[in-house]
């Protein structure tokens, strides 16, 4: 089964996302902060990222993306309000 990672600091936001792709069949993890999102990247390798821009902590997310598409390579969509 296809796997999906939640970058967002907005816990509503996130839970929302994750019924929605859950309910498409999807395994869902969620991660509210870049460093949070590299260590689930780690762990369970997510075939796709969703990243919100606006992230707390040292890392962004463009630059979360960037980290992403240079060491891992997995495929990232942003999510902004």
């Amino acid at each position: 089964m296809k796997s999906i990672l939640i970058v967002e600091d907005e816990d509503i936001i996130a839970q929302n996302l994750a019924i929605n792709l859950k309910n498409l069949g999807y395994n869902t993890y969620i991660a509210e902060s870049g460093g949070k999102a590299l260590k689930i990247i780690e762990e369970k390798h997510p075939d796709l990222v969703l990243v919100d821009i606006v992230l707390p902590g040292k890392i962004n997310g463009i630059e979360l993306a960037h980290i992403i598409k240079d060491r891992i390579n997995i495929p990232v969509i942003f999510v902004t309000a």
